[in-house]
């Protein structure tokens, strides 16, 4: 999806009340932790059918952090580069998305931070990848 969000929706349509009814975040419920995922909980399913993908944790992922990487990585004329790999090496790995704790801004699949990755962090968990079948 090319949305902010991945709902199938225009996101210009996202505001915190609709954002609610499909992700785990800080302004929503919170009660300090993670939730269950999945058609069981009190969250719809998004236009793919998928349940919980924003909320609840940020993913690690395999990018090591460097200042200024993303900002240096950028097309002719300001384009973003497509699928960026991050710095060849760091102290930090890359987070995407938000958790229980923060806002809805964060909970964007867009959404970086860091952290060290040998860090236990309650908020962070991973995200499953697997490649599409031709």
């Amino acid at each position: 999806s090319s949305e902010a969000y991945g709902l199938g929706e225009d996101g210009q349509q996202i505001v915190r009340e609709t954002l609610a009814n499909y992700a785990w975040y800080g302004e929503d419920d919170f009660t300090g932790g993670t939730h269950p995922v999945g058609k069981d909980g009190k969250n719809r399913a998004n236009a793919f059918g998928f349940y919980d993908m924003h909320g609840s944790v940020c993913e690690w992922c395999s990018d090591w952090y460097g200042e200024g990487y993303y900002q240096s990585c950028k097309g002719t004329e300001g384009a973003s580069v497509e699928n960026p790999r991050g710095s060849d090496a760091g102290e930090s790995r890359m987070l995407r998305g938000g958790s229980w704790l923060n806002e809805s801004a964060a909970c964007r699949s867009a959404f970086r931070g860091y952290g060290h990755p040998t860090e236990r962090i309650g908020l962070v968990g991973f995200r499953i990848v697997a490649p599409v079948a031709p």
